[in-house]
Formats: C-alpha cells, sequence, structure tokens
C-alpha cells in the first residue's frame, strides 16, 4: 500500500481516516493538511475495541468540526 503495490477498498480506506483521525486526501498524499485533536489513552496493552473507541471519537470530532464549520459559514 505504501509504495502503491496494493490497492485498497474504500471500505478500508474509510475505517484507515477514522483510526487516524484524517482525510481521504490526506491520506492518499493529495493535501498537506492535517487538523487533529488530541486525547489521552492509558492503556499497555491496546485490543481492537480500543482501536473502535479511538476511531470512534475521531468520527465524532470530524463531524462536530465540520458541523461548526458549516455554522460559521
Amino acid at each position: 500500500m505504501e509504495y502503491g503495490n496494493k490497492n485498497i477498498t474504500l471500505s478500508i480506506l474509510n475505517k484507515l481516516c477514522s483510526l487516524f483521525g484524517c482525510s481521504e486526501s490526506y491520506l492518499l498524499c493529495r493535501s498537506s493538511e492535517f487538523d487533529y485533536e488530541k486525547f489521552a489513552l492509558r492503556s499497555t496493552i491496546i485490543e481492537t475495541d480500543d482501536l473502535e473507541g479511538i476511531a470512534s471519537m475521531n468520527r465524532i470530532y470530524m463531524s462536530m468540526k465540520y458541523i461548526t464549520s458549516k455554522m460559521d459559514d
């Protein structure tokens, strides 16, 4: 994937964007804009549920940021 040898599905792309809290454009190197929110996760072992929780928090943050930007317009 990093070297352009593998294709990813739209579903995987959306999951990666949610996990890392970035846009598709950023993940595909089409944009350098990356505005993220910092939060703390204190754990010695990260499990699938933890990753799903991080992705959910990032989706909520990105949705709130989008709504706020539309309200400001």
